[in-house]
């Protein structure tokens, strides 16, 4: 018997692109669904757009941001299976159906989850299909790009794992993953591809625009210090950990220097937490180091 899937897309002012987003979920063919969305007070035509679609679950009204709307989705989520869909991606065809035979295969699986490519337009610039996108690891989900909307979750490891952390407005999902896997999220790939991101100007994350780009590594440095704060770590997670905090130090004090503001910079290297350290610097070096080297060996 074929699961309910449950699909949360949160939205806001996105008239332009929630069709394509809605339709890639409409062409998945027979495996039952439903898809919530949540969306923070559109002024746009969204909510036009919306109401071409009698199937869809509609919320509207003000949120505190992209994983508050998740949160709220997933509470209302009736399905055994749960996947995100963001208001200006698509699903892949068949990305349910290949979902849906991996769950009936193993019941016992908490996480089902396959490819994604990036595109500019109609330009692929990114393909994250690979075994080394789709496996659920520490070093994946925190050094590699997570695509957790190529993932579905069963709702009842949302119980065990519990909501996105709403302290990271950015990087939540790489949060939630980590907690997952430290949860033991039993997991499988599939083949199949299952999601198409789209990067433009507006996007959280697959954007050009630098300064979104720098709100997103600051957070992925907040988010591997909050990580690092704790005791008891697996290896492996404080490994990838302090190389996420150099990664993030580093590539700062280098756009830094790039745009000439080398005060900057060294307060990047040389300050932690308000006062002097030479902590964020050793990282950055051995972050570097390290880059360099796995470059070689390549």
């Amino acid at each position: 018997m074929n699961r309910l899937i449950s699909i949360v897309t949160p939205c806001l002012n996105r008239a332009d692109m929630i069709a394509d987003a809605i339709e890639s979920v409409v062409r998945q063919g027979d495996q039952p669904f439903e898809h919530i969305i949540v969306d923070g007070g559109s002024t746009d035509g969204t909510l036009d757009v919306l109401r071409r679609y009698p199937h869809l679950t509609v919320i509207s009204g003000p949120d505190k941001g992209i994983y508050d709307a998740l949160n709220k989705g997933i509470a209302l989520a009736r399905g055994d299976v749960i996947g995100h869909l963001n208001s200006d991606d698509l699903y892949e065809p068949g990305a349910f159906a290949a979902a849906a035979a991996a769950f009936a295969a193993d019941p016992g699986l908490d996480s089902v989850g396959g490819g994604a490519q990036i595109y500019e337009d109609l330009t692929l610039v990114r393909d994250c299909s690979s075994s080394r996108h789709t496996e659920l690891s520490f070093a994946n989900v925190l050094l590699g790009a997570p695509i957790i909307n190529a993932r579905f979750f069963t709702r009842a490891l949302y119980r065990r794992v519990a909501p996105y952390d709403q302290t990271f407005r950015l990087v939540a999902d790489r949060d939630f993953l980590v907690r997952a896997i430290l949860a033991g999220c039993r997991w499988r790939a599939v083949e199949a591809p299952i999601m198409r991101y789209r990067m433009h100007g507006g996007s959280l994350t697959y954007t050009r625009d630098q300064a979104s780009q720098r709100r997103f590594v600051l957070e992925n440095a907040a988010l591997a210090e909050s990580w690092l704060s704790r005791r008891d770590l697996p290896d492996d997670l404080r490994r990838c950990c302090r190389r996420l905090f150099g990664n993030s130090v580093a590539r700062l004090a280098w756009w830094d220097l790039v745009s000439g503001d080398p005060a900057q910079a060294m307060r990047h290297l040389l300050v932690h937490r308000g006062a002097p350290s030479l902590r964020p610097l050793a990282a950055a070096a051995r972050s570097v180091a390290l880059h360099a080297l796995t470059r070689r060996v390549a």
